[in-house]
């Protein structure tokens, strides 16, 4: 299974079910077009060590302000959900209003079928997309089982 990681709270946005699902984040933005194959594959959400402070304000500016506070709540090094990669888009006209809000490019990953596991997987990340170890990937998939 592919992975792709986030710095925080940038995941939290995506995963965080106190946020309104029509305000959820489900586009992801990167500099670089993934492979065409990868569209409709499901896709593990990794939380990075990185922290992007920028993030906060832009939540705000967004209405969001049910984050929490400091930075040493969110989970990081850790596989925290599971989506699927819907299509890819470049421009915001291509994404209903609440989630063009959300894009900034140049390239749009949109998410579906996003879940968040009910127990932080750890796990080193990587840049770009890349391969979960196995053992990693056995228990993603089990806690995928234990929730379907």
């Amino acid at each position: 299974m592919k992975a792709l990681s986030f710095s925080q709270p940038w995941l939290w946005s995506i995963l965080d079910e106190s946020i309104a699902e029509e305000d959820r984040k489900t586009i992801e933005n990167r500099r670089w077009n993934p492979p065409a194959s990868m569209v409709g594959q499901r896709l593990a959400l990794h939380a990075a060590k990185s922290w992007d402070d920028d993030a906060i304000g832009f939540f705000l500016r967004l209405g969001l302000s049910n984050f929490p506070a400091r930075r040493e709540l969110y989970p990081h090094s850790a596989v925290l959900g599971l989506a699927t990669i819907d299509r890819v888009v470049n421009k915001a006209r291509h994404l209903p209003p609440k989630q063009a809000r959300w894009f900034f490019g140049p390239y749009g990953l949109v998410l579906r079928d996003v879940r968040a596991l009910a127990t932080p997987v750890p796990c080193k990340g990587a840049l770009g997309l890349w391969t979960l170890p196995t053992d990693v990937e056995a228990r993603v998939v089990e806690q995928l089982g234990r929730t379907t």
